[in-house]
């Protein structure tokens, strides 16, 4: 769905000049889900920018006023809410492991029980995480922005650093989770520069990768291998994000969020 946080993920993801739109945009999606009780003074204060700056950031997403961003805001994440609850009203997580035993072309009940556990395990550590930091190639991050729009839906923020061959990282906190996305593993090699600021940060660190030649390290704290038959491995590691990342954020609301 096209809603109004989507748009806001889209700007910050692509964003290389960290300006006010940036600022406020990030503000918003880090309380967004208290949207509707944010306040023009807050944004002000929090923000450090004038009521002029925050006009044109409404504006600038098509909107002539805070009030009337924020209406629209709200109106949308109320959609959403509903989507998800229609969606959990019938889901049926196990023809998705299914699916994704299919693609790895391994049915056995061995396969799919360590997929589950190593996947509740990643589970565990994000919810003991206060962000989500995603790292990988563009296309892989691209494949991701549903699960940022999903996890931050339900009260997990997460962000994606499409700036690989940047010398900067933000600066994380020991609770903190850093995902790093990468098919082959080669991530960890071209991204040298980036990869050394991952590992010398604060808080943990996990690999989702069809490739288990870094599984070693003694910097990453979970290593989520799933082998390929495929001799392409970048044409497996597509359909596994997408499944990986939606049973991670299926089952992180189901064991986390859903009845609170």
């Amino acid at each position: 769905m096209n809603t109004l946080l989507s748009r806001l993920i889209v700007y910050i993801n692509s964003c290389v000049k960290k300006d006010v739109i940036y600022e406020i945009a990030r503000y918003i999606i880090k309380n967004y889900s208290y949207c509707q009780n944010i306040t023009l003074k807050d944004i002000m204060d929090e923000c450090y920018v004038s009521r002029a700056s925050v006009t044109r950031f409404c504006e600038y997403f098509g909107f002539h006023s805070w009030n009337n961003f924020q209406s629209f805001l709200v109106k949308t994440k109320k959609v959403k809410e509903q989507q998800i609850e229609s969606r959990f009203s019938n889901i049926d997580i196990e023809s998705i492991y299914d699916h994704l035993c299919y693609i790895a072309k391994n049915d056995s009940l061995e396969f799919k029980n360590n997929l589950k556990k190593e996947i509740n395990a990643l589970v565990e550590i994000i919810n003991q995480s206060s962000r989500i930091y995603l790292f990988g190639a563009v296309y892989p991050l691209s494949l991701a922005v549903d699960f940022q729009i999903n996890m931050i839906s339900i009260g997990k923020t997460v962000y994606s650093d499409f700036q690989s061959e940047s010398d900067y990282l933000e600066p994380m906190n020991e609770d903190d989770l850093a995902i790093i996305l990468t098919a082959s593993g080669r991530y960890v090699g071209e991204c040298k520069s980036k990869f050394n600021l991952i590992c010398n940060n604060a808080g943990k660190k996990a690999v989702i990768s069809c490739s288990n030649r870094y599984s070693s390290l003694q910097y990453i704290n979970h290593y989520l291998y799933i082998p390929t038959t495929n001799k392409n491995s970048f044409v497996d590691f597509d359909y596994y994000t997408i499944l990986i990342l939606d049973l991670i954020y299926i089952e992180y609301n189901l064991k986390y969020c859903r009845g609170k």
